[in-house]
Order: structure tokens, then C-alpha cells, then sequence
């Protein structure tokens, strides 16, 4: 029988894959319903869950390989002779990747484009002058179209990218469902060689 410390640490390892991951895949749904949806910018849900804050839930996929190493450690690495930690260590590497490179920025940047958009549509609809930025912060084409500065670009042309970027999230979110599914089905069935 192993040490109750083991069990705690099993269901923290466990934990932080589910809620990280499962936070990767939801974007995924969010993005494919975002995608699907004529007009993005009524969906008050879409609104929400795009807000251009940090997806936290998604970053305790960070979690995972520490709780890893500790059960390694803790099972005094005779796992490490077994093929599963190292499938788990590659898809958790796919993962992770594919959530730094694509998930976490394009989640960024949809929410501050939708945000932004919705701003403009409600000052043009006022009659406003959109001019000026938010802060200091270095601004991309988009916050440009948002500041007014770049104002002859098209409502169609913000909307098409705002569907380009759910898509690529869409795409990344399949990937790292892959990979979480790969890496469950090693861990519990623990192939040994």
C-alpha cells in the first residue's frame, strides 16, 4: 500500500490536468460557438468568457509536471523505467506549447478585439470621435483599428479576424484535447515494458 502523501499528490497531479486542460478544451468550445455565431458581439456569454483577461484555470496545466516530478520522487523514480511518465511528459510538452504559442495570446487578443469592437460600434453609433489609446502599453493593428487610429478598416474586416482568431483557438484546443486524452489513457492503464 502506498503512503497517503502519495494519494494527496496523485489527486493534485489529477487536478491541476483536469482544470487546466478542461479550461484549454472550453476555449475550444467557446471558439467553435464564437465561430458559429453570426453575431459574436450579442453573445453575452461569448462576451464573458472573451473579456481579454488571463485564462488562470488554463495556466494550472503549469502544475501538472511539478506534481509529477513529486509522485516520481516519492515512488523513488523506479517509473521513470516505464513508458507512460514519458508520454505524459511529451503530450504535457504539446500541450503546453501549443497553449503558449497559440490558446493564451489569441484569448488575449479576441477578448480586447471584441471588447473593442463592441466600444467602437457604441461610439459611432453616438457619434463620437474614437481617437486616442487606453494606456502606454505597445498597441498591435487590432488596438489600432480599436483607437480609431486605423478607423477606415471595416467593420467586416475586424469581424473576419475576430473568426480567424477563434479558429486558430478552435484548432490549438483539438490539439490539446489529443494530447490530454493520450496522456490520461497512459496513466491509468501505466503500460510497463
Amino acid at each position: 500500500m502506498r503512503d497517503p502523501i502519495y494519494g494527496i499528490f496523485v489527486i493534485f497531479h489529477v487536478l491541476s490536468a483536469v482544470i487546466g486542460f478542461g479550461a484549454l478544451i472550453t476555449s475550444g468550445s467557446y471558439s467553435y460557438s464564437l465561430k458559429k455565431t453570426k453575431d459574436p458581439l450579442s453573445s453575452e456569454s461569448l462576451s464573458k468568457y472573451f473579456n481579454g483577461a488571463t485564462n488562470y484555470a488554463g495556466h494550472t496545466i503549469f502544475l501538472v509536471p511539478v506534481f509529477g516530478v513529486i509522485l516520481l520522487y516519492l515512488h523513488h523514480w523506479h517509473e521513470l523505467t516505464h513508458p507512460y511518465p514519458w508520454v505524459g511528459i511529451g503530450c504535457w510538452v504539446v500541450g503546453v506549447s501549443v497553449a503558449i504559442g497559440v490558446i493564451f495570446p489569441r484569448e488575449k487578443s479576441l477578448g480586447r478585439l471584441m471588447h473593442g469592437f463592441s466600444d467602437k460600434a457604441v461610439k459611432r453609433e453616438r457619434g463620437l470621435q474614437i481617437t486616442g489609446t487606453d494606456s502606454g502599453e505597445e498597441f498591435s493593428a487590432a488596438d489600432a483599428v480599436l483607437s480609431g487610429s486605423a478607423s477606415d478598416i471595416s467593420d467586416e474586416f475586424v469581424l473576419m479576424n475576430i473568426k480567424k482568431m477563434a479558429r486558430d483557438i478552435e484548432r490549438a484546443s483539438a490539439i490539446t484535447s489529443v494530447c490530454f486524452v493520450i496522456a490520461l489513457v497512459f496513466m491509468v492503464i501505466q503500460p510497463s515494458l
